[in-house]
């Protein structure tokens, strides 16, 4: 088993991997290494891709200065004992209004040890889409977009391209008949320490 799916793995069952060992010379010199360590040297991102009936995706409009006005999935940094399915389901909430149940972890990415990115999709269980009257620090509105409109930003800018494979992905599992989807797998809820 590599390193990487060692790491999976623990985060899976709820451990913090690490410190783990990040080579960040882009071109691999010889350099010393350092010690990528969640929320200290790197951040738990969570992030919610949600459907609805008729296969859209929920988007958010960005309020951050920095990227304000494009769109984006809800997503977010895991703050301190806080779990995974807790992070994302407030995440989601704070940026579209919506409350959703977690079903299965879609995906793991990281970034260069800077950041790991868990992925949850799940069926949304209340609230209401937040609305431009509603606009906040955490964003502007939410919506309910066709995949297509959101991969051509079709009236939208998107903030970051990175989520395209993470839509396609999410697509692809909701087509999926319920009895050749793999099992759900969530990890296990134990609070996220420093």
């Amino acid at each position: 088993m590599s390193e990487a799916e060692a790491d999976l793995l623990k985060i899976l069952s709820g451990e913090t991997p690490g410190p783990f060992v990040c080579d960040l010379d882009p071109i691999g010199a010889d350099s010393d290494k350092e010690h990528v360590i969640a929320k200290k040297t790197a951040g738990w991102i969570v992030c919610g891709v949600l459907q609805n009936d008729q296969g859209q995706v929920l988007m958010m409009q960005e309020a951050k200065r920095s990227c304000r006005g494009t769109w984006y999935l809800p997503a977010g940094r895991v703050e301190p004992n806080e779990t995974f399915q807790e992070g994302v389901c407030r995440e989601v909430e704070e940026e579209t209004g919506l409350t959703f149940e977690p079903s299965t972890l879609l995906m793991v990415d990281v970034n260069g040890g800077h950041w790991a990115r868990l992925t949850f999709t799940g069926t949304v269980t209340g609230g209401q889409l937040k609305t431009p009257a509603e606009a906040d620090g955490e964003s502007l509105q939410a919506r309910w977009c066709n995949v297509q409109d959101v991969k051509t930003e079709n009236d939208m800018p998107i903030r970051a391209k990175d989520i395209f494979p993470i839509i396609d992905l999410a697509v692809q599992h909701q087509s999926t008949p319920e009895s050749q989807k793999p099992p759900c797998v969530l990890p296990v809820l134990q609070p996220h320490k420093l």
